[in-house]
C-alpha cells in the first residue's frame, strides 16, 4: 500500500515518521499484549541513557576576550547562559 502524499504533507512526517508508517502498513509491527514490560523497558533504557548523558567532563580552555565577548552577546540574545551555547555548539561538532 501506498502512502497518500497529501497525507504526509497535511500531517508535515518526517522520514523516519513515513518509514515507520510503511513498516506499520507491511504489518512489521506487531501488537503486544504486553504493555507494563515494554513500559518498564523503556523507562529503564531511558533511565540509562540519562544517566549516562550526566557523565559530563569539564574542560578548560583558553579564548581571546573578544571571541568570548561576542558568545556572551549572542547568548543574552539567545536568553541562555554563554556556557550552554558553548556546549550546544561543541554538540553539534561532535554529533553532526
Amino acid at each position: 500500500m501506498t502512502i497518500d502524499k497529501d497525507f504526509i504533507e497535511l500531517m508535515k512526517l518526517d522520514e523516519e515518521e513515513i518509514k515507520i508508517l510503511e513498516e506499520q502498513e507491511r504489518g512489521e509491527w506487531i501488537q503486544s499484549d504486553n504493555i507494563e514490560d515494554i513500559k518498564a523497558e523503556a523507562k529503564k533504557i531511558a533511565k540509562n541513557t540519562i544517566k549516562s548523558m550526566r557523565k559530563n567532563k569539564s574542560i578548560t580552555i583558553r579564548i581571546n576576550d573578544s571571541i568570548l565577548n561576542k558568545i556572551k552577546a549572542k547568548s543574552i540574545s539567545l536568553g541562555i547562559p554563554y556556557q550552554t551555547l558553548i556546549t550546544q555548539k561543541i554538540n553539534e561538532i561532535a554529533f553532526y
